[in-house]
Parts: structure tokens; C-alpha cells; sequence
């Protein structure tokens, strides 16, 4: 973040951002229904729904883009960070879970994500609080 940039991003690049999420979305959608095609049969519901988290982080920002009062760039920053990891996270694990292994260290990227989004809502309440 440099100095120029104002404390609270303008609607313009809320919207921005959502327009990303929203095609990051459709590309793993894209992407799992062509993993599924070449995988012989064998599917996995994290490969089949690893484009809502994107989806729904988007959507949440589409939302944020109506409301009168804007949020900071950490919410903005954390927010699409949880969803990265959230994505990520359902295309490993579906990866893991069609080639028929399990890994128990794929249990860190929910927790990752789920606690990058508290920190996005925690910092959203904040924002709303202050004046």
C-alpha cells in the first residue's frame, strides 16, 4: 500500500475485485468440471464445489459495493485471502481424494481460511463501529 492510496478503497475497486472473484469462480468451475470429464468416473464433491468460495466471497463484495458505507483494505486484502486458501484448499483435497489417498495435513487450509474470514468480519464490525 503506498501513501497515495486513500484509507477506504472507492466503490469502483470493490467492484473490481468482485468482477475477479466472480471469474476466478467460473475458471475453477471451468476447471473442475474438465478435471471430472478426464477422471474416469471418479469425482470428489470438494473438486465439484470448489468454485463457491469464490463465489460467495464475490458476491458478499458485489454486496458491499451497494451499502453506503465502504470498508478498508485490510477487510478487502483478508477477505480475498481467505478465499484464495478456501479454493486452493477444495482443489487439493479433491485432487488427494480422486487419486484415492488422504493427507491429514489438508485439514490446515480450512482452518487457514476460516480464520483469515473471522479476521475479515472481525475487521468489517470494527470498521462499522467506528466513526
Amino acid at each position: 500500500m503506498s501513501i497515495s492510496q486513500p484509507v477506504n478503497p472507492t466503490k469502483n475497486t470493490f467492484h473490481r475485485h468482485a468482477v475477479s472473484l466472480l471469474s476466478i469462480s467460473a475458471f475453477t468451475a471451468l476447471f473442475g468440471a474438465v478435471y471430472e470429464y478426464f477422471s474416469f468416473g471418479v469425482w470428489s464433491y470438494y473438486m465439484v464445489y470448489a468454485f463457491a468460495p469464490s463465489l460467495l466471497g464475490g458476491l458478499w463484495l458485489l454486496k458491499l459495493c451497494r451499502s453506503k458505507r465502504s470498508a478498508g483494505y485490510l477487510f478487502l486484502a483478508l477477505l480475498e485471502c481467505a478465499v484464495i486458501v478456501l479454493t486452493f484448499g477444495m482443489i487439493l483435497s479433491g485432487v488427494v481424494a480422486i487419486y484415492g489417498s488422504e493427507n491429514r495435513l489438508l485439514i490446515t487450509y480450512p482452518i487457514l481460511g476460516l480464520l483469515l474470514l473471522s479476521g475479515a468480519v472481525i475487521t468489517r464490525l470494527v470498521q462499522r463501529i467506528s466513526p
